[in-house]
C-alpha cells in the first residue's frame, strides 16, 4: 500500500507539471543475515592482479599526506556520481573537517591501492540515532573499473560491519547508477522507499 501511495504522489505530482529529475534508492543490508560464502574467492581475485585492500588507519600510519590523497580520491569518484547539478569539488579546507566530527571511524574507511596509488574506496560512518552503519561513498578510478575492486571493497565494509555487531549497513544511490545498484542488490542490499526530487519551472 505505500509504494502504490508514493506512485500516485508521484502522478499527481506530474499532473500539476513537475518532472522528476532525480531519484535515490535508499538500501538496507541485514548484517547478521549475510551470508559470505557466495563471495568465496572474491577479495583474492582482486588481489591477485597486485591490487592491495586496506583502511585508512594503516595509511595514515604510512603516508604524512594521507589525508590530502584521500581527499583526491574521493573527489575523482564523486565527480561520476549522478547529481541533479554539476559536480563541483569540495574545498579541502572544509571536507577535512570530517575527521572531527562525531561518526567519522578511521577503520571504516577500505581502500584499494595499486602501488601506491590509491584507485579505489567504500566507506561506512557511524549513526548518532542509533548503531546501523552508514555508507558514505564507494567509488574505483574509471580505469580500474570491471574487475571487481568495488565488490571487494564492500565485502571488506560487510566484514567489519559484522565484527562490530552492527544490524545494518544503509547506502543510497541514485537510480541511474545501475552498476552500484547491481552490486548492492548481488550482495543482498533490500531497497527501501525511494527519494524522489521533482521540479516545476514556472512562468
Amino acid at each position: 500500500r505505500q509504494d502504490v501511495a508514493f506512485h500516485e504522489a508521484v502522478v499527481r505530482a506530474a499532473d500539476r507539471g513537475h518532472v522528476e529529475e532525480m531519484r535515490v534508492q535508499e538500501s538496507w543490508l541485514d548484517v547478521p543475515a549475510f551470508d559470505p560464502a557466495p563471495f568465496d574467492g572474491a577479495v583474492a581475485r582482486v588481489e591477485a592482479q597486485g591490487i592491495v585492500l586496506t583502511d585508512f588507519v594503516a595509511l595514515e600510519a604510512r603516508w604524512p599526506d594521507a589525508r590530502r590523497r584521500l581527499y583526491d580520491l574521493a573527489m575523482a569518484v564523486s565527480a561520476d556520481i549522478p547529481a541533479t547539478e554539476p559536480f563541483t569539488p569540495v574545498p579541502y579546507a572544509v571536507w577535512t573537517k570530517r575527521f572531527d566530527g562525531p561518526n567519522y571511524a578511521p577503520d571504516a574507511h577500505f581502500l584499494a591501492l595499486d602501488g601506491d596509488r590509491l584507485v579505489g574506496i567504500s566507506s561506512l560512518w557511524l549513526r548518532q540515532a542509533d548503531t546501523d552503519l552508514q555508507t558514505g561513498v564507494t567509488g574505483i578510478l574509471p580505469e580500474y573499473r570491471r574487475r571487481g575492486i568495488a565488490l571487494a571493497l564492500k565485502l571488506r565494509a560487510i566484514a567489519y560491519a559484522r565484527r562490530r555487531g552492527a544490524p545494518t549497513i544503509r547506502t543510497d544511490n541514485a537510480a541511474q547508477n545501475v552498476g552500484m545498484l547491481s552490486i548492492n542488490r548481488t550482495l543482498g542490499f533490500v531497497p527501501q522507499p525511494a527519494w524522489v526530487q521533482l521540479t516545476r519551472t514556472l512562468r
